[in-house]
């Protein structure tokens, strides 16, 4: 756990700049959808059934992740 003041303001621009750039390509891959939807010729509930089968995918990965977490630490998890 950190514990100098240089070390948190160190893993909160870390973080900040983690979730930036995890804005910025959401927002990059957002743009992209209608013309995505065009190229592969899917209807709109084809594709938002594949867009909800990604948001599913990402609920159940984030509670594996966090049972993982709780039985190995958070260490061990994400360098695995």
């Amino acid at each position: 756990m950190p514990g100098t003041r240089d070390d948190l303001t160190r893993l909160r621009i870390a973080l900040t700049a983690f979730f930036a750039l995890d804005g910025f390509v959401f927002a990059g891959w957002v743009v992209r959808i209608p013309a995505i939807k065009e190229q592969t010729g899917a209807s709109t509930s084809a594709l938002g059934l594949a867009l909800l089968g990604v948001s599913a995918g990402a609920v159940v990965t984030m509670t594996l992740t966090g049972r993982l977490v709780r039985r190995y630490g958070s260490h061990p998890v994400t360098v695995a």
